[in-house]
């Protein structure tokens, strides 16, 4: 088994239609983990964090026959729909809790939108 560390090269913006198959080179560059906004302790006011928001990466695969490609993410806030190359591959809406999605049906031998 390989794992691969997807934190790094995150494009981060207000969802449109388009994140589901576009790369948008002009959303924020981030990190993951990553907040929506950073607020000192005790100053959070709850419509800050209200909207819906995308992060997206490409990634690059040598897709191999017979392996599974797993994404597990170790927490979302509130909910989250996984479209990879257009399609959506799964939803969590359990909040702030990990979960894991299999990709191996969508996942192309080479470019890849997740």
């Amino acid at each position: 088994m390989q794992k691969i560390m997807l934190n790094n090269n995150w494009r981060f913006g207000t969802w449109n239609d388009q994140c589901r198959t576009v790369y948008d080179a002009t959303l924020t560059p981030v990190r993951l983990p990553h907040t929506v906004h950073q607020v000192p302790l005790h100053h959070a006011v709850p419509s800050m964090y209200e909207g819906v928001f995308a992060y997206i990466r490409r990634l690059r695969i040598h897709r191999e026959e017979g392996m599974s490609y797993i994404l597990h993410v170790e927490g979302a806030a509130h909910q989250a729909e996984v479209y990879l190359n257009g399609a959506l591959v799964g939803s969590h809406h359990c909040g702030y809790t990990a979960f894991a999605i299999d990709l191996s049906r969508t996942i192309l031998d080479g470019d890849n939108l997740l």
